[in-house]
């Protein structure tokens, strides 16, 4: 990805219009919710068989009372099996004992009568911007916190806990991911 120059300049209140910015500066396909919240999908694929890959969709909102928090969730699409809730949720303790912006964690589904408890892992990072930010604070934020991302998941896979080696191929966001 090759970056332009922001377009505004100066500390600014924060909007979506500064993540549109930088989503379309660095040619990342994206879409845009109800809310006017951005997804972008994003494939973690083993470089010789690209179609057992891992996708992950990356969630960019507008959070907070006033939508004065910028908060970024990556999860991937698979699920996680009832019987491999616990030890993901220590494996993501471990992984936010280490890791020093963004976090990790689990958020569970019970069973019903007719399907299993599942889980879905979230990495996350926020940043309240109530005082206002400038378009380059916006573009190093959002590259740290997608890099991140990225890093989760393949710490996972050289951890032995899924399996895959790491090429990113950005696709068409999904909208009905969130």
């Amino acid at each position: 990805m090759t970056s332009q120059p922001p377009r505004r300049l100066g500390l600014q209140p924060f909007d979506r219009d500064q993540v549109r910015d930088y989503l379309e500066r660095n040619s990342m396909p994206f879409t845009v919710d109800s809310d006017g919240d951005f997804s972008v999908n994003m494939r973690l694929a083993n470089d010789e068989q690209p179609e057992s890959g891992l996708d992950i969709a990356i969630f960019l909102m507008a959070s907070g009372t006033n939508g004065e928090v910028y908060a970024i969730r990556g999860t991937a699409a698979a699920p996680v099996p009832e019987e491999f809730l616990g030890p993901m949720i220590g494996t993501c303790n471990r992984w936010n004992t280490q890791s020093l912006f963004n976090k990790a964690y689990v958020v569970t589904q019970d069973a019903t009568d007719d399907n299993p408890a599942l889980g879905r892992v979230v990495v996350e990072q926020s940043i309240p911007l109530e005082a206002g930010v400038t378009q380059m604070q916006i573009d190093e934020f959002t590259q740290q916190a997608v890099n991140g991302i990225v890093s989760f998941w393949t710490w996972l896979a050289s951890e032995g806990i899924i399996q895959f080696t790491t090429q990113v191929v950005e696709e068409q966001a999904d909208p009905n991911l969130n």
